[in-house]
């Protein structure tokens, strides 16, 4: 789920709605912020979710998006507990592993 990986990517370590609300607005500027440059995206709008905004991307954005948020959040579980060797999976809501979405 992309709004679960990008909650652990910005370093929440609850993901449950009740916990942390989910702000797009705060995950496009960290993604941003760490190397995603927008081509033809859509970032505007009234999303409810990160997932809703990231179908609205072509798949290459997508992908990237994906791959920034993996390997950030593989950092942050890292931090958590040193000597952990991460790998994360990411799929999207079909069932297909994002190519990018992979961090070992």
């Amino acid at each position: 789920m992309a709004g679960k990986l990008a909650k652990y990517a910005l370093g929440h370590p609850y993901t449950h709605a009740h916990t942390v609300s989910q702000s797009v607005s705060e995950i496009l500027r960290f993604l941003y912020a760490h190397g995603l440059l927008p081509e033809t995206m859509e970032t505007e709008g009234n999303f409810r979710s990160f997932r809703e905004l990231l179908e609205t991307w072509s798949p290459k954005d997508q992908q990237r998006a994906i791959a920034i948020l993996t390997r950030e959040a593989a950092a942050v579980f890292e931090q958590w507990v040193p000597g952990l060797t991460v790998e994360l999976l990411v799929f999207n809501p079909q069932g297909t592993l994002f190519s990018g979405g992979r961090k070992t």
